[in-house]
């Protein structure tokens, strides 16, 4: 691969995105200072009066039963947050299946699909056989649900309700995990988890656009149980904070427990090659189309990489062969020894793409990431079990 001017070209189309969204996060959060500011804050805020006043009357209707809520035969996990932007909400997700496998159970995951072609009422995208949608028509997070679950069905489209019922009738599951279903009231659920985000748990304290909350901080009341994600990556008194102010939230009667996300492998982009977890001091170049970049970045920094660039795409962004070209120039003119991705940004690309990256000289890897509860496990697990009290007998 030849050096040329494209990594720089994209270098700095990445940076214009980047400085627009940390100039957009610095406003909302009061960092952003001059003379226009107080206007631009007074618009913003107005529009999230108005945003707010049909969150609240939505959910007004929906206490009152006058929009209608529907319920399936069997118990439904709903697993969502209050922010935008990443929480760690998918996998939270995989946890929780792996948990409920665990009882010899088989769920089924409800998802939106964003950023999928699909458009119905619901498709398969698993039925816990086979693959049968790819990453364009199902989005990246569904494809890579039903690639990290193969045993479990996975399910996108605007009808949580259909999806389920489908799921039940045809699929014959014994629960239903919606993904991202906190602010989908439609379906009844039978436990609602919160994913908060440790590093900016209120979203500025403010609702969308003024700040970065989908409804307002008491709305955590709906919820049976609150998950701090990333809790490890907040100082102890720091975090003491965030759980105070959480727990008069949500009332005497809330739980909350705590989560970090940990890497667990590191493998080469088709999956074959794997090697050790520490970077050494490895000159990295990391790139991520995800809700949060920076925890992946950290993540890798504590492995001990030296991150000579780092290239943050939109949340759910389809790589160009072009802009792949641009890393891996990119890498060579920098001196890295490696490109390091997430597993949601690999499993978008199309087979002509990892062609492409199959004949560079360097290779790509993937870093694969879980979350473990690292304090009131048997909270969750209590909940759970009150769901689910028996486990099923496997045949012998």
């Amino acid at each position: 691969m030849t050096r040329g001017g494209g990594g720089l070209k994209l270098a700095r189309l990445m940076q214009k995105k980047q400085n627009w969204k940390n100039n957009y996060l610095r406003l909302v959060q009061g960092k952003k200072k001059g003379p226009f500011v107080p206007i631009l804050l007074f618009f913003l805020r107005l529009a999230s009066f108005f945003y707010g006043l049909v969150i609240l009357f939505r959910n007004f209707l929906y206490r009152l039963r006058i929009l209608p809520r529907r319920r399936l035969n069997i118990p439904v996990i709903s697993i969502g947050n209050i922010t935008i932007g990443g929480t760690g909400k998918t996998p939270l997700v995989r946890m929780v299946a792996d948990i409920i496998k665990k009882k010899n159970l088989v769920p089924a995951i409800l998802i939106r699909g964003y950023k999928g072609s699909f458009k119905g009422e619901f498709a398969v995208v698993s039925d816990g056989y086979s693959i049968l949608m790819d990453s364009e028509q199902a989005g990246e997070e569904a494809l890579m649900l039903a690639t990290q679950l193969p045993e479990v069905p996975v399910i996108i489209g605007a009808s949580r309700y259909a999806a389920g019922q489908y799921a039940v009738e045809e699929l014959g599951v014994d629960a239903v995990i919606l993904d991202d279903g906190f602010q989908h009231r439609t379906l009844e659920r039978d436990l609602d988890i919160v994913a908060i985000d440790a590093t900016n748990p209120f979203g500025s304290g403010y609702i969308f656009p003024r700040g970065l909350l989908r409804e307002p901080r008491w709305s955590l009341r709906r919820g049976d149980l609150v998950i701090l994600t990333k809790a490890d990556y907040l100082p102890l008194k720091r975090r003491e904070r965030v759980l105070e102010k959480l727990q008069q939230l949500l009332g005497k009667k809330g739980k909350i427990i705590q989560a970090r996300h940990r890497p667990v492998w590191l493998r080469d982009f088709t999956g074959v090659k794997e090697r050790g977890l520490g970077l050494n001091k490895k000159k990295v170049i990391a790139f991520s189309g995800i809700g949060d970049p920076a925890s992946f970045e950290r993540t890798l920094e504590g492995m001990g990489a030296e991150l000579v660039l780092r290239l943050r795409f939109p949340d759910h962004h389809r790589y160009t062969q072009e802009e792949l070209l641009e890393i891996f120039s990119m890498a060579f003119m920098r001196g890295a020894g490696m490109i390091i991705t997430t597993e949601k940004d690999i499993v978008g690309l199309p087979d002509e793409l990892k062609e492409l990256i199959a004949g560079q000289a360097m290779g790509l890897w993937v870093l694969g990431i879980e979350v473990e509860v690292s304090e009131g496990r048997e909270i969750l697990e209590e909940k759970i079990n009150q769901i689910f009290p028996e486990e099923r007998e496997t045949d012998e």
